[in-house]
């Protein structure tokens, strides 16, 4: 999720929406929004994979300044690993 300047704000869960509308509430989106630190894009491979393995469901990859330029799932990964192996 990103704010008026393009920065990353953080997470919005498909959970935390039908949450929100099954309770009938009116809620901005920006206050179902988790704070998640994004790696910077120049990150090692190994910070992206600490995260992974604490049981984050992704992470976010943001630039210098802030905006949000990709996110990498487990998916993502072993894609590449695979990829790799042939």
């Amino acid at each position: 999720m990103g704010g008026e300047d393009g920065r990353y704000l953080g997470t919005v869960s498909a959970h935390e929406v039908m949450d929100a509308l099954a309770a009938g509430e009116d809620v901005d989106v920006v206050a179902l929004t988790r704070a998640a630190d994004p790696v910077p894009d120049d990150a090692p491979l190994d910070e992206v994979l600490r995260r992974l393995d604490r049981g984050a469901d992704g992470v976010p990859v943001a630039d210098d300044s802030g905006r949000l330029v990709g996110w990498v799932r487990n998916r993502d990964l072993l894609s590449a690993l695979s990829r790799r192996t042939r």
